[in-house]
């Protein structure tokens, strides 16, 4: 498992309201992105892609991303669809 670090940081970003600003969520989700170096977004990008492999169970996934001390909650599985379309938004 790699380092959480970046991931906590980013995770952090999301807070409730944080969304109202933007027009939609792809671009509340750079907004976020936009948090992180270079470096961080790579490390970032690396350790959702170890998450998102299959190898990681939704509770498990809830327990990293409460880690990350965000105040955003997705219920069952939309917290991996969450973390994939921040993947996929993360192009260093």
């Amino acid at each position: 498992m790699q380092e959480f670090g970046a991931f906590k940081v980013l995770a952090s970003a999301f807070f409730q309201g944080s969304e109202k600003e933007y027009a939609d969520q792809t671009e509340w989700i750079r907004s976020r992105i936009a948090f992180l170096n270079a470096a961080q977004q790579s490390e970032v990008k690396a350790l959702l892609d170890e998450l998102l492999s299959g190898n990681y169970s939704d509770d498990q996934l809830h327990v990293i991303w409460k880690e990350g001390k965000s105040c955003y909650l997705f219920p069952g599985k939309n917290l991996r669809v969450f973390l994939a379309v921040v993947r996929d938004a993360i192009d260093f």
